[in-house]
């Protein structure tokens, strides 16, 4: 089993969230259990003062609104959420590789719709380093599935292989040659 971040329900246990299975864990059990959920940064605070890796499901609703501080590539953002910087993951992307085609293209669409704006998060998974990858709205825009739509990215079948709508979404972008399948 593929170990991803723990999410904890209550201060005793975290459950571990893979695409395969569920499990139940000790949340801190390094730094003597937990004490109580920081608000600020929405992590369990453990006995011995410090965050824990289990973040608070009560203090984290599953649609978050976070500001775009920084555009890492085009599967990647920074957003600020709850006074926090984290990277976000765009769930189901794969983008082109930083010297092909369509690269730069990505970078600015991605920073034209999201860039300094307040945007939506729904998490979806987190992969086995930690990393949320997350469904990203710009008001009623999806923007993961607009950046497949426009050809700016490919659909990540490893990350989100039951996804029949970004298949979907891909298959006419390749029919019409959007973006990355004009090289095609």
């Amino acid at each position: 089993m593929k170990s991803l971040r723990p999410i904890c329900f209550t201060g005793l246990m975290c459950l571990l969230v893979t695409s395969y299975s569920f499990s139940a864990t000790p949340c801190c059990s390094r730094h003597g259990g937990i004490d109580h959920c920081d608000e600020k940064s929405g992590y369990f605070r453990c006995n011995d003062g410090q965050l824990s890796n289990c973040l608070c499901v009560s203090a984290h609703p599953f649609k978050r609104t976070a500001k775009v501080v920084k555009v890492l590539d085009p599967q990647n953002i920074e957003v600020e959420y709850r006074g926090i910087k984290t990277k976000i993951g765009l769930y189901g992307t794969k983008s082109p590789e930083r010297n092909s085609s369509f690269f730069p293209e990505a970078i600015k669409f991605i920073s034209d719709m999201v860039l300094d704006k307040s945007i939506n998060f729904e998490p979806i998974i987190f992969d086995r380093y930690g990393q949320e990858w997350a469904w990203v709205w710009e008001g009623k825009t999806n923007l993961n599935k607009e950046l497949i739509r426009r050809g700016l990215s490919y659909w990540d079948r490893n990350r989100a292989p039951a996804q029949s709508e970004l298949e979907a979404i891909e298959n006419e972008a390749r029919s019409q040659k959007a973006g990355i399948w004009s090289l095609k």
